[in-house]
């Protein structure tokens, strides 16, 4: 009996023989596969950094596998070991915050409520402690160091922990001011 090919060989695969094709398009090359299953392991091989996501306007992102220098990064030191980097990118957040624009529109269409990420641009203090993690310091902080143009600017500028962040990460959105 042949063994399938795990969906992460079959992304890898249809963007070597495509480099540079847009989401869309890969989702389409892979019939056995639903657009969710094609978004979440292109993200997931997009943080391991095995592909590159690049934007190239109005929501639409391309996909390259990423080349072996850009996959692997010595460790000094260490002989010969070797250790993957944690993609942790603006390109990779702002693709994120477009994703999931669409989701919310999608589920805006069909009525489904509870969806909705919180603004951190426009959410009042008390709407920003209803989070997990944030009270009345780290709102007012939240607030004080507006405007944000993506959410990860919270850790860069200071106002939460990278910790609280990523409890946060999925339920907070940055619409540009």
């Amino acid at each position: 009996m042949p063994q399938q090919e795990t969906i992460a060989h079959q992304i890898r695969k249809a963007v070597r023989r495509a480099p540079g094709c847009q989401l869309d398009e890969l989702e389409q090359s892979l019939p056995g596969l639903t657009w969710n299953q094609t978004f979440l392991e292109v993200d997931r091989l997009s943080r391991m950094g095995l592909v590159r996501v690049m934007p190239i306007g109005n929501g639409t992102y391309t996909v390259r596998l990423s080349s072996k220098r850009q996959r692997q990064v010595a460790v000094p030191n260490k002989g010969d070991q070797i250790m993957r980097p944690r993609i942790h990118s603006t390109t990779t957040t702002k693709w994120a915050e477009a994703i999931t624009a669409k989701v919310q529109a999608v589920a805006d269409q069909l009525g489904i409520e509870g969806h909705a990420l919180m603004d951190i641009n426009s959410a009042t203090a008390d709407r920003l402690q209803h989070l997990n993690g944030i009270g009345t310091l780290y709102a007012s902080k939240i607030v004080e160091g507006r405007p944000y143009h993506n959410t990860e600017e919270l850790v860069t500028k200071n106002i939460l922990r990278p910790s609280t962040y990523e409890r946060l990460k999925d339920r907070i959105v940055a619409t540009p001011p």
